[in-house]
């Protein structure tokens, strides 16, 4: 590769990584979870950091995972997950709430908005946020 490619090859990185960065300081700056997932695995592709405050997790522990906070749902409130997944699948987008246990221990209200996005890597996006406990899931 000549100097000037390489010149070129550096300066590209390093304006896509300051995008990246932009975008994740202002993805961690909002209250609310942020998250893309494969469609076919369901592994975690993105997360932001409000997974800390909702979940108990840093991104890290969670990027890469497959169906990781699945088991943190609060047991009987799994169903609606699923079904809620079932009208994703079919709609394209779903809405719905549940409870989930806390990395301490304690019980969260959360509510869920998914999306199917159908382009070249198909994946679910959405966005989840706590919401108090008189109007959280049954």
């Amino acid at each position: 590769m000549s100097s000037e490619m390489e010149e070129k090859y550096g300066q590209l990185n390093a304006i896509i990584l300051e995008q990246k960065q932009r975008l994740d300081h202002i993805l961690s700056s909002i209250n609310e979870v942020v998250w893309s997932c494969r469609a076919d695995t369901f592994e975690t592709i993105y997360i932001n950091n409000a997974s800390l405050t909702i979940y108990g997790y840093e991104p890290a522990e969670l990027i890469g995972k497959n169906m990781l906070l699945y088991p943190i749902i609060y047991d009987q409130d799994r169903h609606i997950y699923n079904e809620a997944w079932s009208v994703l699948l079919k709609k394209g987008e779903a809405v719905f709430e549940y409870r989930i246990v806390h990395k301490d221990g304690s019980i969260r209200h959360i509510k869920n908005e998914a999306v199917l996005k159908q382009d070249n890597r198909k994946r679910h996006d959405g966005k989840k946020r706590a919401v108090p406990a008189h109007q959280g899931a049954k």
